[in-house]
């Protein structure tokens, strides 16, 4: 399941462009590197929300021409993965995205009988960490980050 949030994509609004600077018609331009398959992408489809950088019009097109150069695919990549670093440093230090931290419980690992037999729905597999942030055990890459933005941006993963 690929995650969505309108409120973590309107984020980009009103943003200068990580590539060039401009400010002007700023988006939240999706991953389209040679990894994209492995990060929640597929044919038609894009990656998760949160693999986003903020890039203006023009960026955002160089960005997508220069995915399908194959000469070009894996620095293209490494650039784009890149830009999407400072977007998140961005979000963190203007407080778009905030982590909040306290005690962490402890759940039996899954698939220990106690476990199953006393959880009540959603407990064998999950965690709480802090308010609003579950991690999954299923080890997924992107499940937990997807949790976690969900909690900051109040959107359902």
């Amino acid at each position: 399941m690929t995650f969505r949030s309108p409120k973590l994509l309107k984020s980009s609004n009103g943003q200068a462009c990580v590539r060039c600077g401009k400010t002007n018609g700023v988006v939240g331009a999706h991953y389209t590197g040679v990894r994209r398959l492995k990060l929640g992408g597929g044919y038609g489809i894009k990656v998760h929300d949160f693999l986003t950088a903020d890039l203006c019009q023009e960026c955002h097109t160089y960005m997508d021409t220069l995915s399908r150069e194959k000469e070009k695919r894996y620095g293209h990549s490494e650039e784009f993965f890149y830009y999407i670093a400072l977007t998140w440093e961005r979000r963190f230090l203007h407080g778009t995205i905030v982590v909040s931290r306290s005690r962490e419980t402890h759940t039996p690992p899954m698939g220990s009988v106690s476990n199953l037999e006393e959880a009540t729905p959603g407990e064998a597999t999950s965690e709480r960490t802090h308010p609003g942030v579950t991690v999954d055990h299923d080890r997924s890459p992107g499940r937990a980050v997807s949790r976690a933005i969900a909690a900051v941006s109040g959107d359902e993963p």
